[in-house]
């Protein structure tokens, strides 16, 4: 693989986890499915990357694993938002005394 062949798929995801991370409104639907949809295919593109990493030469595997690296820490930004935004909404179901619905967590707030 040549030097950009092997940065494209890694652009690409960056480029997906942002746009997952742009479109968090944890209050609008239709942006949270964008969301959705952006870190869906972020994690294609990571599976792709990982496929692909036994055909590289050592130095472009370290180079590589690196970005990697910093990939991992922006999707662990995102899994952590998701999380803070389930526990607000559980929070937010057990004040106002329902209790969330595990299949949902949506489903108990928005009827209130």
């Amino acid at each position: 693989m040549s030097g950009g062949n092997q940065l494209r798929p890694q652009l690409e995801v960056t480029g997906e986890l942002r746009a997952a991370l742009a479109n968090w409104d944890a209050t609008n639907l239709s942006r949270m499915e964008e969301c959705c949809s952006s870190f869906e295919r972020a994690v294609v593109g990571l599976t792709k990357i990982r496929d692909s990493i036994s055909a590289m030469d050592e130095s472009s595997k370290a180079e590589l694993l690196f970005h990697l690296g910093e990939l991992r820490r922006e999707s662990l930004l995102m899994a952590h938002l998701v999380d803070a935004s389930a526990a607000f909404c559980r929070g937010l179901a057990l004040t106002l005394g329902r209790a969330p619905d595990p299949e949902n967590v949506h489903s108990s707030v928005v009827e209130a």
